[in-house]
């Protein structure tokens, strides 16, 4: 059947041309340190931490179709922000454990 088929990650989503049965074509998807980052409050730093990362593509988060993992060998920092708007009071958050 001719088709179109969209992929997405989380982070970003990508759309074939119209493929006749049986063709494919490939798809390239670009990740960036900011993708992967999470608020560290303590340095007002957006941090992507150093360790191993899995990204899963397909059609929809029920249909994946190709997972791979990577490693990101140090920890990066992908923006800072100011301490202008710190709150006063401190704030109950999730830590790993």
């Amino acid at each position: 059947m001719t088709g179109v088929q969209t992929c997405a990650l989380p982070i970003s989503f990508a759309k074939t041309r119209l493929l006749q049965p049986g063709k494919s074509q490939t798809l390239a998807f670009a990740i960036k340190a900011s993708d992967l980052a999470s608020f560290d409050a303590n340095t007002s730093s957006w941090i992507a931490e150093a360790g191993d990362y899995t990204v899963k593509i397909g059609a929809s988060s029920t249909n994946i179709t190709q997972t791979k993992t990577f490693k990101l060998g140090k920890e990066i920092v992908a923006g800072k922000t100011s301490k202008a708007l710190v709150p006063q009071v401190d704030i109950n958050e999730l830590k790993k454990q």
